[in-house]
């Protein structure tokens, strides 16, 4: 049976754990979820340490849209994924090691879709940036954007410092004839 973790599903979970002088070792975990696995190393110190964790994993083969529907209900992005992800933090309340959560993710996506936007309708503007945003607003109001666009390949790289996620990078190479796209946010 499926493990519930967070909100995401876990199909099957493996692990070997180790617990010596206050520290949690699981030095080999490995998950298959959203259609692919998952291997990682954990390690958890407490005892009259302030409590710290660590953690390093890679993923392969997961499907990118089920980990977005999972989260929020939309897919977003249908196409395959793989990477890796080191985080650690520590603190004495939920709260504290939430804050000093630091780490970095990279990330790459295999040929797909973004399920959430139709890129083909703003072809043919070419006007200013004032222009080109006014009549992309109007597109999106009369629903003329829902739809998706192909592309061939995505990369990103995640910082989070201090319990703050930030996209460091995220490329997009679109299907021919679309050029290259780049895209910046930041998560709480």
């Amino acid at each position: 049976s499926a493990l519930s973790v967070g909100g995401l599903l876990v199909d099957k979970l493996a692990t070997r754990l180790r617990v010596r002088d206050g520290v949690l070792e699981a030095p080999e975990v490995t998950a298959s979820l959203f259609g692919g696995e998952a291997t990682g190393q954990l390690q958890a110190e407490g005892g009259t340490l302030t409590p710290a964790f660590n953690l390093s994993a890679r993923v392969s083969d997961v499907q990118i849209g089920q980990v977005f529907q999972a989260l929020y209900d939309e897919t977003l992005v249908d196409a395959g994924g793989a990477g890796g992800l080191t985080m650690r933090g520590r603190g004495r309340s939920a709260y504290d090691m939430i804050k000093s959560l630091s780490g970095t993710a990279n990330l790459e996506a295999s040929s797909g879709d973004l399920t959430f936007i139709n890129l083909s309708a703003l072809d043919g503007l070419d006007e200013g940036v004032e222009e080109f945003n006014d009549a992309a607003e109007g597109l999106y109001r009369a629903g003329e954007l829902d739809g998706s666009t192909g592309f061939e390949r995505g990369l990103s790289v995640l910082n989070l410092r201090e319990g703050l996620l930030e996209v460091g990078a995220a490329d997009i190479v679109f299907a021919a004839p679309r050029p290259d796209g780049k895209l910046a946010m930041e998560m709480d």
